[in-house]
């Protein structure tokens, strides 16, 4: 343990001198510890030194020697075993005081490789989320198309030749208009409007007729404008297409000319 007021020292007159601390490694754990128990092993670097014991370090202080090593002389350390202990420090330090607040931030570099790899990665995403909706599409039109073909099958079943899907529908509406069924029959408005009537209080319905194109004609009256509004976007909201005409009967009540298709 190193006192902060002491480390915050030690940091601020490195700084002030030019050095770029990258981390603060006791002396003594720089040193190997001795494989023999009753050992001690000694480094100096300048004027300061350390010595390492088998379970302990301190100070290179005879007075600490001789308390601590019980009389035994410190095995010195070659300059080449210290430099070389010196430049392992520098990559792995044994100990690294700058912990807590005197940690120091690790810059982000941006490698050559590096900078590779995220254009690869960003072109990747690119391709994949260019590639799933074209595949999508790809399915989608290769399902309509299944469609097609069994619709136009079904209605060749039913004598109706026809060059496309569209075309098919177009003949077979015309033949269920002419038996007076189908979605051009009266019941298939007349059931929409009824369903959008039912939720509006007041809403009823004054004359009704029908057409054989589907066209579904009604009188709407109700005691608001507003009613018969929420009457007609409750039709839209099934897909119908609805023209309406406000007016105002002698009753006071709002009215509302309105017709239905049940087909496009």
């Amino acid at each position: 343990a190193v006192e902060r007021t002491w480390l915050a020292g030690w940091l601020d007159r490195l700084r002030a001198a030019g050095a770029d601390v990258a981390a603060a490694v006791p002396m003594a754990a720089l040193i190997p510890a001795p494989a023999d128990e009753r050992a001690l092993r000694s480094m100096a670097i300048g004027a300061a030194g350390a010595v390492r014991g088998a379970a302990h370090g301190f100070a290179d202080d005879p007075a600490l020697v001789l308390a601590l090593g019980g009389g035994t002389t410190p095995d010195a350390m070659a300059s080449a075993d210290v430099a070389a202990a010196l430049a392992a420090a520098i990559d792995r330090p044994p100990l690294d005081m700058l912990t807590g607040p005197f940690r120091r931030r690790a810059k982000g570099v941006m490698t050559p490789g590096r900078r590779r790899l995220m254009a690869q990665l960003v072109a990747a995403l690119l391709i994949i989320s260019l590639l799933v909706p074209l595949v999508q599409m790809v399915r989608w039109s290769l399902a309509a198309g299944q469609a097609d073909d069994a619709s136009l099958a079904l209605a060749a079943r039913l004598g109706i030749t026809a060059p496309d899907a569209a075309g098919a529908e177009t003949a077979l509406d015309a033949r269920l208009a002419a038996r007076g069924g189908g979605p051009l029959a009266l019941s298939v408005p007349l059931s929409a409007l009824i369903s959008a009537l039912q939720p509006v209080p007041g809403a009823a319905i004054q004359a009704l007729s029908h057409r054989a194109d589907g066209t579904l004609s009604a009188t709407l009256a109700a005691p608001r404008v507003e009613d018969i509004n929420a009457v007609l976007l409750a039709l839209q909201a099934r897909g119908y297409r609805v023209t309406a005409q406000p007016m105002t009967g002698a009753d006071g009540l709002q009215k509302g000319s309105v017709t239905i298709r049940a087909v496009p």
